[in-house]
């Protein structure tokens, strides 16, 4: 295991901010996971796991940590007796990338969740979701390494305690966790999800009724290409801020103030609120630039970092962005991203 001293991250994190680890090094092996572990101890460090940085704000002062990039590859499949198929993905498998061969050897089960940047082990982390499915649906476990401990186990979706992009691996002790295997339970007879508005518009602007998986990973791929901004071309996370969960009677509230503003049933009677629409239809900020940083002009809910910035006024800005919300609706947006380091 190569180790360095004093790498800058901000090549390693999409919105291509962020100053320097104290240590460096990449995992190939299960057992790069545990040296760099032992490494950490002697230098009495934490250790940071990193995947492709798609969903992280490092800050200029970099972090005071040994940085562990995961680069674990491989991918493996297993029939099950009722007809699906198990899908075993090393964490740093690039996420889309599994989603396609999923699609390709028709499974179903994770189309909608195409184009999604990010490695595999980040998926648990944030629970990630789009167009009417979330990871949680699909995981049927995850396999992590405990830093403190020194020793692999599997951990069932409950012992995740996935939530709206949330998990155990976000908070307190789960933050030790390094994943290193996410396990997915899909299916060749899986009935697509297309209840989404803009999918059933892509369906039936291609007459399509009976739509395969690949069928709709071509819609989502057409819909996330025409709405957000790509980070292969631009500084960004993609969505900065959770969409808010609001009780029935604060939406009401809002409605009556704002009566076009859509809400969706969710869970314990809230009701979720798209977050891009106040940003746009009430706040305003649909291309808003402030110097090196701006709301993007397709989709306001995706800040960008158009180079030359720094982390400091890419949390500026996205803080002007909450208190704007906060002032028109009485709404605080969640971050959606997390911060890496000190931003005091």
């Amino acid at each position: 295991m190569r180790v360095e001293e004093n790498v800058t991250l901000a090549p390693y994190g999409t919105m291509r901010v962020g100053g320097p680890a104290r240590f460096f090094t990449e995992a190939h092996t299960a057992a790069d996971i545990r040296e760099a572990a032992l490494f950490a101890r002697r230098h009495d460090l934490p250790l940071f796991p990193l995947g492709s940085g798609s969903n992280i704000v490092v800050s200029d002062e970099g972090v005071h940590a040994v940085v562990l990039r995961m680069a674990t590859r491989g991918t493996a499949y297993e029939q099950t007796p009722h007809g699906d198929a198990i899908v075993i993905a090393a964490a740093g498998e690039p996420w889309d990338g599994v989603v396609a061969e999923t699609v390709a050897r028709g499974l179903g089960g994770l189309e909608n969740l195409s184009l999604i940047p990010g490695t595999v082990g980040a998926v648990p982390v944030q629970n990630v979701g789009a167009y009417g499915v979330e990871a949680a649906d699909r995981i049927i476990w995850v396999e992590a390494f405990d830093a403190e401990r020194l020793a692999h186990f599997v951990m069932t979706p409950e012992e995740c305690a996935f939530g709206y992009r949330d998990s155990i691996f976000k908070r307190g002790g789960g933050k030790n966790l390094i994943i290193t295997r996410v396990a997915f339970r899909l299916r060749k007879d899986h009935a697509p999800v297309t209840e989404y508005a803009d999918i059933a518009r892509y369906l039936a602007d291609m007459k399509n009724s009976n739509p395969s998986p690949a069928d709709i990973r071509d819609a989502v791929t057409a819909i996330r290409r025409a709405k957000l901004p790509d980070p292969n071309e631009i500084g960004t996370v993609g969505s900065f801020f959770k969409n808010p969960l609001i009780p029935q009677a604060a939406y009401e509230e809002l409605k009556e103030r704002f009566p076009e503003c859509p809400g969706f049933p969710a869970d314990g009677g809230l009701v979720k609120v798209p977050l891009a629409w106040i940003l746009d239809h009430i706040c305003g900020m649909r291309g808003l630039k402030d110097g090196a940083v701006g709301a993007h002009e397709r989709q306001p809910l995706a800040l960008v970092h158009y180079g030359g910035g720094t982390a400091r006024s890419v949390r500026a800005f996205s803080e002007m962005v909450r208190n704007k919300v906060h002032e028109k609706t009485g709404i605080m947006p969640e971050y959606e991203v997390s911060f890496v380091g000190r931003f005091d």
